[in-house]
């Protein structure tokens, strides 16, 4: 708050490149004390922990334990406290015994699922047949069952695959960092059935490659929607269905 003042980063301000909009935050010793080992003042401990939620809803947030202090490093306090404040991290190699605690007390797997973004489809609506040049409407509904929100851009991209064609739809206006925590975000874009594409039956996915174009094309950096039985590897994209080009 002191390099860049004392109110949280308001929601117009999000991802504008300024300095405010790329400062995260970092709690070291995270549960350790009532005041996380002086990570809040002892006075203002609730108005401080308010000040990271706000603030983490647009910016990275995560840290480590630093020593054993129940009741606050137990499970209840660690995913009450992970999900106020937007954990997209945690080190699982400090402090040792408290995440043994975790897995000891059964919270280990839900942390492990909701660091960060999780982003499960909810529907996806298209029409099941086109023709070449016919626009049509995507209505895509995604929840974010994770933590946090994205905080790197993104492209969202339809990709429309088969009979040895490939062709890339960008979904202008489409920002995985809006996806908010806990919350369904809607995705809706008029697109062109690619006027070149022969007939014939067509998958279509949903592909959210890194923005880098260095490592745009590793599937290992694009996201994996959580639902069971979307994902293609070898794409590394998420299937929505098929259509049928006539």
């Amino acid at each position: 708050a002191g390099m860049v003042g004392s109110a949280p980063l308001p929601e117009a301000s999000a991802f504008d490149g300024s300095a405010a909009a790329r400062v995260g935050h970092h709690n070291d010793c995270f549960l350790s004390s009532p005041t996380d080992w002086g990570t809040y003042p002892e006075t203002e401990v609730e108005v401080w922990k308010a000040y990271v939620a706000e603030e983490t809803r647009f910016l990275p947030m995560g840290g480590e334990t630093c020593s054993v202090f129940p009741p606050r490093t137990e499970c209840p306090t660690a995913l009450a406290e992970m999900e106020m404040l937007h954990f997209t991290y945690i080190n699982e190699d400090y402090n040792l015994e408290v995440v043994a605690g975790w897995t000891a007390g059964g919270c280990r797997p839900e942390i492990d699922r909701r660091l960060g973004y999780r982003f499960a489809l909810q529907t996806a609506e298209f029409p099941e047949t086109g023709r070449p040049g016919d626009f049509f409407l995507l209505r895509v509904v995604m929840h974010n069952e994770g933590w946090a929100a994205m905080f790197n851009p993104r492209p969202v991209i339809l990709l429309i695959e088969g009979n040895g064609e490939r062709e890339e739809l960008v979904l202008e206006g489409a920002d995985p960092r809006r996806w908010a925590p806990g919350t369904d975000a809607t995705v809706e874009s008029v697109l062109e059935v690619p006027p070149s594409l022969p007939p014939g039956e067509y998958r279509l996915l949903l592909w959210l490659p890194d923005a880098a174009e260095i490592i745009r094309a590793r599937t290992e950096y694009a996201v994996r929607l959580a639902n069971d039985g979307v994902w293609d590897e070898t794409l590394g994209a998420n299937v929505l269905g098929s259509i049928r080009v006539e």
